[in-house]
């Protein structure tokens, strides 16, 4: 079967909520249909439904507005939250790197 030429149906047609048929065979086509999900899930005002599903697509820009569209703002903490520790990670190699060498 034809993962590419599945996924491209799925995409066109709208059927968004059939499953796909193996994450494995092509996992940047998955990423790229949550965040299209995602992002349909939101234009259908279905804003809380589309959160997990953008934030899966790493999405989060995306996901933080979808939260507080849905009035979620527990959900839209911790979103923050998650991408402020990330930050800090990141700033921290970088400093130690600098100070190693």
């Amino acid at each position: 079967m034809n993962f590419t030429i599945c996924f491209l149906c799925r995409r066109n047609g709208g059927k968004w909520l059939v499953k796909y048929p193996s994450v494995k065979a092509c996992p940047g086509e998955v990423t790229r249909l949550e965040g299209e999900w995602g992002a349909w899930l939101v234009s259908s005002r279905q804003a809380g439904a589309a959160v997990p599903h953008l934030i899966e697509a790493a999405r989060t820009v995306d996901a933080l507005t979808a939260a507080l569209k849905a009035h979620h703002y527990k959900k839209a903490l911790q979103i923050v939250q998650a991408f402020l520790i990330q930050h800090v990670k990141k700033t921290e190699n970088n400093i130690n790197q600098q100070l190693i060498s």
